[in-house]
């Protein structure tokens, strides 16, 4: 193999290692070796068949999967009352991380003319995608932080001290993670419209 095309299938390997994160953990032990391994075969037939052009195609069905099946894992987890979180916990992490994506579906809504600047082609393009797409990572990084902190506190001593703690990592998490794309959401439109106006053509 040669080693470049072996260096593409080990990072692809080590970032779906990564992916494997947005599963339940009862989910990683039962499955996870098996996943990564069925990945790494993916990987090289893809490379072999298509090179660099055929890791992107797989990553982008990956990406699509995984966020379908994980969501589905954790539906069911919840029903069950598995993962140490009542639906009341579920529904406050979920209308947190989801507030940056609510309010731009709001914003579209009232105005989509305004927002329409994020994703609209246009001489400053690419910048509005970048934002649009740090929009989603963030408030899905917010939800999976955030869940991981109440199972975390939760399969601990439930004593005052990790409350307290917990209740600390949340909120840091909504300062550095839900704050920052709610401001994105809000002026990301604005800055791509300056950016256009101010781009010399």
């Amino acid at each position: 193999m040669a080693p470049g095309r072996r260096l593409v299938i080990w990072v692809s390997a080590r970032m779906y290692a990564l992916l494997l994160w947005a599963y339940p953990a009862t989910h990683r032990r039962e499955y996870g070796a098996q996943m990564e391994q069925l990945f790494r075969d993916l990987c090289r037939d893809s490379h072999r068949e298509q090179g660099t052009i055929g890791i992107v195609r797989l990553w982008g069905r990956v990406l699509r999967d995984t966020f379908v099946a994980a969501a589905i894992e954790y539906w069911d987890l919840l029903q069950e009352g598995g993962g140490f979180m009542t639906r009341k916990q579920h529904w406050m992490i979920l209308s947190s991380a989801g507030l940056p994506l609510v309010l731009g579906l709001m914003l579209f809504v009232i105005n989509p003319a305004f927002m329409g600047h994020l994703v609209k082609p246009g001489p400053a393009q690419p910048a509005g995608w970048l934002m649009a797409a740090a929009v989603l990572i963030q408030a899905g990084g917010a939800y999976l932080l955030q869940r991981k902190i109440i199972v975390w506190a939760a399969s601990a001593d439930a004593s005052g001290r990790i409350a307290i703690r917990q209740r600390f990592f949340l909120v840091c998490s909504g300062l550095f993670l839900v704050l920052p794309a709610l401001l994105l959401v809000l002026f990301g439109p604005a800055i791509m419209m300056l950016m256009g106006a101010n781009r010399i053509p």
